[in-house]
């Protein structure tokens, strides 16, 4: 009767803090395929205990990730969510509360420009993607990723501003802690747009039939390069992304890790990461192309002009919390290219117009034997990490809440390190 207590009492403690619970036991569970069992996998040394719980929870919900490499696990299309990547590395968090955001989730959305700036303001763990036509969150489980992308809409539509959206995430927060279950955290309460969000902007008028005929024939020519090795390793994978694995092996040797639907490099020459994807998405500026390959790098970048960058180029994204700006093309020169004009933008040397005109007319001297500074490499210094922005913690929550939330950690952890030693 006294096991019984005890394990109805942690299940209603996994409920109410599943948000702020970031302690697993050392020992880990064995491998299941098993929807619904709680276990996480047993070679998950080196993630972080909050990854590890976010797993356990998301394999009981959803059953096992699509994908996973030694650094992320990927679900597709569960529940109302598109996708969902949790990462062995976590972020430091502060908003509401301290924490560490391990769990991005993404839903199909067309968020407008002009609030890219606003959302930047009110939680810097939400990034919008506006050629893919997606937005997401990034927070530990995935209440609080429904209740951010919950405001988020809010903010978007009009219903709220930045400051209230704060004071009732916290406030949501804080009666969840108090054993309260917020409508906002228990699932997205508005119709998720299903596709059909993706924004693939408009070609330049500077870019002419003659040099869209000479990019194609270059590119026929790139492909004959790639070996029948090459394309046998990556069948159903998109000629774009062959021939960007082939570009960046050849520069950098061979990926640090694959899976079916993605290859990634870590710090190769001035980029962060390097990812590309097997799957394409179309994009018209400054000429019609496919994105496959995102890099990124460390970068600050304030909010204010998070909507300035999204006017400019759909496929530069910004991610407030980790701290870090990225492009996605399909060749390593034309993310150069973003990123140096992103920089100018965000230094006050370009408007999104003149930026747009230069973007076109270097890939126009690009596609006719130039070779632009802008498309070679990064022409500013590059940060070397501290750019990070953890933000504050809200007053509504109370050192009493924080407390309950680490008594709650606490309790979760004996019962899975008791669950564990069940299984031995």
């Amino acid at each position: 009767m006294k096991s019984k207590i005890i394990y109805a009492t942690v299940i209603v403690a996994i409920a109410i803090s599943a948000t702020f619970f970031h302690s697993c036991s050392e020992q880990t569970m064995a491998n299941t395929t098993e929807k619904g069992n709680a276990a996480v996998p047993d070679d998950m040394d080196g993630w972080s205990d909050a990854s590890k719980i976010a797993v356990m929870d998301m394999k009981k919900k959803y059953g096992e990730p699509a994908e996973r490499t030694g650094q992320m696990m990927m679900w597709e299309n569960t529940g109302q969510w598109k996708r969902t990547v949790i990462y062995a590395k976590e972020f430091q968090h502060d908003f509401p509360m301290p924490h560490t955001d391990v769990m991005q989730q993404w839903i199909d959305y067309d968020v407008p420009p002009e609030k890219f700036t606003e959302l930047a303001h009110y939680d810097g763990s939400v990034v919008c993607n506006r050629t893919n036509g997606v937005i997401s969150a990034r927070c530990d489980l995935e209440g609080a990723n429904f209740l951010a992308i919950n405001l988020a809409y809010d903010i978007i539509k009009g219903n709220k501003d930045v400051e209230s959206a704060r004071d009732f995430y916290a406030t949501a927060m804080k009666e969840m802690i108090n054993g309260g279950k917020p409508a906002y955290m228990q699932k997205l309460q508005f119709d998720v747009p299903g596709g059909n969000t993706n924004f693939t902007d408009k070609p330049s008028s500077i870019i002419t039939q003659d040099d869209m005929k000479k990019a194609k024939e270059m590119k026929a020519m790139m492909k004959k390069e790639m070996s029948e090795k090459d394309m046998m390793n990556m069948e159903g994978w998109s000629d774009a992304s062959k021939i960007a694995v082939m570009q960046m092996t050849k520069k950098y040797g061979e990926p640090a890790e694959r899976t079916e639907e993605m290859m990634m490099w870590e710090n190769t020459g001035q980029w962060k990461k390097t990812v590309i994807y097997a799957k394409e998405f179309q994009h018209d500026f400054p000429m019609p192309h496919t994105d496959v390959m995102q890099q990124w790098i460390d970068y600050d970048v304030p909010p204010e002009k998070f909507t300035e960058l999204a006017h400019f180029d759909g496929s530069v994204v910004c991610n407030r919390t980790n701290g870090v700006i990225s492009a996605r093309c399909d060749l390593e020169g034309a993310n150069f290219l973003a990123i140096n004009l992103a920089h100018d933008i965000i230094k006050g040397n370009k408007d999104v117009e003149s930026a747009r005109d230069f973007y076109a007319t270097a890939m126009k001297e690009m596609i006719n034997g130039g070779k632009p500074d802008y498309v070679q490499k990064l022409q500013f210094d590059v940060p070397g990490g501290n750019t990070v922005f953890t933000d504050k913690p809200s007053p509504i929550i109370t050192q009493d809440d924080m407390t309950k939330a680490k008594k709650m950690k606490e309790m979760m952890k004996e019962e899975m390190m008791g669950m564990n030693d069940g299984k031995k």
